[in-house]
């Protein structure tokens, strides 16, 4: 299906939702500008997600099945149901005729399992509804939405936010693990003639607490890896 061979009912709720304006012209910091800035996006991303937004709502109506949302899209909508009125009012009581309830994963394996089907059917369906595929960056793959990741709020007028090494997820703990073992083994080589670290002294003392931090830094990530692997995405849907 494309949208020449949408139904007259399909057509009807689509003419709608693109004529739905979530700004309000009377607002100084009105919807966009709050989603952009919440989320750190530019405003021509902003856009298009809230474009996105709207064709998974067609989606929720019409897909014939529960849909799930990328993260993208499910930020959009987590700031619609802010806005109470515009969304129960007037998306859900006039345009969509009926409530569309955000429902967050209860967590567990078999939930996990569940979602991951579930957003793979919407991007199934969005290909049939829309006749392309669903932008990479707004819909991202399957693997790559359901990654284990820790989400956090985070004051960036007070934090620095840095992005971690292209190549860290690649490491995996057993490489790890031998790097800090080979570690281990070059500082009691260097402190073998003295275990009493507090008397080392010059280049000995500098190399032990050295290798002293490179090996908490890989204890610490592989603790984060193990502990990032036991926190179950948490999806919502429609």
């Amino acid at each position: 299906m494309t949208q020449q061979h949408w139904t007259p009912e399909v057509q009807a709720l689509w003419e709608k939702l693109e004529g739905f304006q979530l700004d309000d012209n009377n607002a100084v910091f009105d919807f966009s500008a709050r989603l952009s800035k919440e989320n750190g996006w530019s405003r021509e991303f902003t856009t298009r997600a809230i474009q996105e937004y709207k064709r998974f709502l067609l989606l929720a109506m019409h897909a014939g099945h529960p849909v799930t949302p990328g993260e993208a899209v499910d930020q959009v909508w987590h700031l619609h149901l802010v806005y109470t009125r515009s969304y129960w009012q007037v998306l859900c009581g006039e345009i969509l005729g009926r409530p569309l309830h955000h429902e967050p994963t209860k967590g567990g394996a078999l939930e996990g399992g569940r979602y991951r089907e579930q957003y793979q059917r919407t991007l199934d369906s969005y290909r049939q509804m829309f006749g392309e595929e669903p932008p990479a960056d707004i819909w991202p793959s399957v693997e790559h939405c359901f990654r284990p990741k820790v989400l956090r709020w985070v004051d960036v007028s007070r934090h620095w936010t840095l992005p971690k090494p292209a190549w860290l997820p690649r490491v995996r703990a057993r490489h790890a693990m031998s790097a800090a073992a080979l570690a281990v083994v070059a500082m009691l080589l260097v402190s073998c003639d003295d275990l009493n670290v507090f008397d080392y002294r010059g280049e000995a003392f500098l190399l032990f607490y050295f290798y002293g931090f490179a090996i908490a830094l890989l204890a610490s990530w592989v603790l984060a890896k193990v502990a990032a692997r036991m926190v179950a995405p948490c999806r919502a849907t429609g």
